[in-house]
């Protein structure tokens, strides 16, 4: 693994946080491995989501993953929501597990990656968490969800791959959806964001640590 590589975060994690919790939120934390919960007498009725340390992004630790985070929970307002909800690439299912952990009643998670997809099987398992895990090839398979989801959101924005699965994230958003689009550096921002409103309307732009977040909503008419 080069620098550049570890740069972009495939491993999100830091040494720090193989031994703490990952806080991704002020009431949700992450635990890899056997790093203990955290206390309940500090932090009062935290939601606690535990995954395995793995090479595949998405434990919580990266910036893209935080700022992601904190978009869904101004977008989605927790709390029983019934909505389609699908996270997209080859992660741990992160933003899939903190969803369903928050009251989100249909939530994917879907990757090209079959690896990934079995990992955010384990891992909703691990957590008692329903999530419907999916391989798919990701540019063709979404066609097939024609506006099904209210909500799709990725942190791995800044692969090429992701560049091409936006017409596909396009056909499946339902009319007024939103897309969360996070994982790219803040060097490219300007032309992926050019790219996304090609097809979709921007609403918000947010940034934690230089790497952006994009909000962007399918117009009703389009």
């Amino acid at each position: 693994m080069s620098d550049d590589d570890h740069e972009i975060g495939f491993f999100d994690y830091s040494p720090v946080e193989e031994l703490a919790p990952i806080w991704v939120a002020h009431d949700i934390a992450i635990c890899l491995g056997d790093v203990p919960a955290p206390s309940r007498e500090r932090h009062p009725g935290p939601t606690v989501i535990r995954l395995e340390r793995h090479e595949i992004f998405g434990t919580g630790g990266h910036p893209s993953t935080k700022g992601a985070i904190r978009v869904m929970r101004e977008l989605l307002l927790w709390g029983g929501v019934s909505l389609p909800f699908l996270e997209v690439g080859a992660t741990t299912g992160i933003l899939a597990l903190v969803a369903a952990s928050q009251g989100i009643k249909q939530v994917y998670h879907g990757s090209d990656f079959v690896q990934a997809a079995a990992l955010a099987e384990d891992n909703a398992k691990r957590n008692d968490l329903r999530i419907t895990t999916e391989p798919m090839i990701i540019s063709t398979d979404l066609d097939e969800r024609f506006e099904f989801y209210q909500t799709i959101a990725t942190t791995v924005g800044g692969s090429i791959a992701a560049l091409e699965w936006i017409p596909s994230i396009y056909h499946s958003l339902a009319p007024s959806g939103s897309l969360i689009w996070a994982g790219h550096r803040a060097r490219d921002h300007r032309d992926i964001k050019a790219r996304l409103e090609e097809f979709f309307e921007p609403v918000a732009v947010s940034d934690l640590e230089g790497w952006p977040v994009i909000l962007l909503q399918k117009g009703v008419g389009l």
